[in-house]
């Protein structure tokens, strides 16, 4: 009598490994697009409350000759980026409409970022002046161009508010 697996022993193991490691991909596949999400959540919202900070405390950068108009959130949408940006930025009086301190910031090409309703820029206004918003509330939704079910969203109010 031999000791050793049948081939039908191991073709059934092969069988159940190979359907364990299908279904397991899959779902840290889908783990790892959500958590896309939310990193580029995290940051939206550091930069938001950044901008913000800057616009309360009446920070003025370099070059910023006049008076502190206030610090903008935009999203970029162009066609032909190979990805979605947004920019923060400072505005001043004099020089004006020139965008000084400005930060760029590249998502990626797999998330959708758009603001409802479509407000933009969001200007931060100093010294406890809120935004520019004629809405009560913006809010920024960040999706996943392809997984359904993965996004998120970003709410600013007219008062400055951040949730």
């Amino acid at each position: 009598m031999s000791q050793g697996y049948t081939i039908i022993e191991l073709v059934i193991v092969v069988v159940i490994s190979s359907l364990l490691l299908s279904v397991g991909y899959a779902q840290y596949r889908d783990f790892a697009n959500r958590q896309e999400v939310q990193v580029a959540r995290r940051q939206i919202d550091a930069d938001l409350r950044h901008a913000q900070a800057d616009a309360l405390a009446g920070r003025k950068p370099a070059g910023c000759n006049g008076t502190l108009e206030g610090y903008a959130f935009e999203i970029i949408v162009a066609v032909g980026f190979p990805s979605p940006e947004y920019e923060t930025y400072a505005l001043c009086s004099d020089p004006a409409g020139v965008k000084l301190d400005v930060k760029t910031v590249s998502v990626l090409s797999i998330l959708d970022l758009s603001p409802v309703p479509s407000v933009n820029p969001i200007i931060f206004r100093p010294f406890t002046y809120g935004t520019n918003l004629d809405v009560n509330l913006v809010s920024i939704s960040i999706a996943h161009t392809m997984v359904a079910g993965a996004s998120t969203s970003i709410s600013v109010y007219r008062n400055g508010e951040i949730r």
